[in-house]
């Protein structure tokens, strides 16, 4: 996501992907309220907020439940994963 700073006049980028109790497996980045932190996944393409809610727009349920029959079982595996790492923190 990007926030606005306005004391720099600037939007920055803030990833909030990992949270610090998966520091033992992924890079952790710390944010100190005012710079931009390092994504966690290097993106393709920033799409504008009005290029993201006219992409958003177009995907359609059938788009939505082929991804999940895609990948339903990876993202179910991978969700599991991520709690069990976090509740042994």
């Amino acid at each position: 996501m990007e926030f606005y700073n306005s004391k720099r006049r600037k939007w920055l980028s803030l990833d909030a992907t990992w949270d610090s109790r998966l520091k033992p497996f992924f890079k952790i980045s710390s944010w100190n309220g005012k710079n931009a932190t390092p994504l966690a996944v290097k993106s393709i393409k920033r799409l504008s907020l009005e290029e993201g809610i006219i992409l958003a727009k177009e995907t359609s349920k059938k788009d939505f439940i082929g991804d999940i029959k895609t990948n339903g079982k990876f993202y179910q595996a991978f969700n599991s994963w991520l709690k069990e790492v976090r509740n042994k923190s």
